[in-house]
């Protein structure tokens, strides 16, 4: 993976985990969503259960204007960091 590779993927996982983390993913068009389902799916953003269960979830207003509690998410740089 060159280094350009590697921080566009880096960036596009950091996007996605703000849309997941300020209930966007939940706001926008169906495609979104799967897309930052599939970084999920495959390992690249991960649940933070330590800010998760120190903030008490995560809450935000989806689309439909329903309160929603999720988990916080972050990036999982050490499996990024596999794949350079």
């Amino acid at each position: 993976m060159t280094d350009q590779e590697y921080n566009s993927l880096i960036e596009e996982v950091e996007y996605a985990v703000d849309l997941m983390n300020t209930g966007k993913f939940m706001q926008l068009e169906g495609s979104v969503g799967r897309y930052c389902r599939s970084l999920y799916d495959q390992g690249l953003i991960i649940k933070d259960v330590e800010k998760t269960t120190k903030e008490n979830g995560n809450t935000f207003i989806d689309g439909y204007g329903r309160q929603q509690n999720l988990y916080f998410f972050k990036p999982n740089y050490e499996l990024i960091d596999q794949l350079d």
